[in-house]
């Protein structure tokens, strides 16, 4: 089995760097946003490759150590870890979105739980300095938007109905 992960491991690491050379930095939608009525920010699709092979690695992985050791020894427990994080990496980037019509927001959670705003209610939204922007009603935090993810679009329609904006 150990033979057989060894093998296969520099055929996707050559995999990705592939896609990395090939990957534009952003979404084409972020070089020209226009202000739509209807749109939908999600994730990008590299991240989830990204994620949903290094859950398959770690499934290898977890597969090689039960066979070998069971569920007795340590390394295991710590392959088991790996695969939850995969899977959770992988539902965030898979499942997560934000779609936008009109004034009314819904946003879908890692688990799918959908929850409806409207820009009425948006009090602020925040500039990190890391890169990510972060969406306020109140003192509540409705939506965080990763640095990778395009949401000028969304920032763009909260100028229009003069939201303001921070910068931290």
């Amino acid at each position: 089995m150990w033979n057989f992960i060894v093998r296969i491991m520099p055929v996707m690491g050559a995999y990705l760097m592939i896609r990395f050379i090939f990957w534009e930095k952003r979404n084409k939608d972020m070089e020209k946003p226009e202000i739509t009525n209807e749109y939908i920010i999600k994730s990008n699709g590299m991240v989830a490759e990204i994620f949903c092979t290094y859950t398959c690695f770690s499934l290898l992985l977890l597969y090689g150590c039960l066979f070998k050791y069971g569920l007795k020894d340590i390394f295991t427990i710590v392959c088991i870890l790996f695969v939850v994080l995969g899977v959770i990496g992988s539902l965030n980037s898979i499942v997560w979105q934000v779609q936008v019509k009109d004034q009314d927001i819904i946003v879908r959670s890692t688990l799918g739980i959908k929850h409806y705003y409207s820009f009425n209610n948006i009090s602020s939204g925040t500039y990190k300095k890391n890169g990510s922007f972060i969406v306020w009603i109140e003192n509540k935090r409705i939506i965080k938007f990763d640095n990778n993810i395009p949401f000028e679009k969304f920032v763009m329609q909260m100028a229009q109905y003069n939201i303001p904006i921070n910068h931290i």
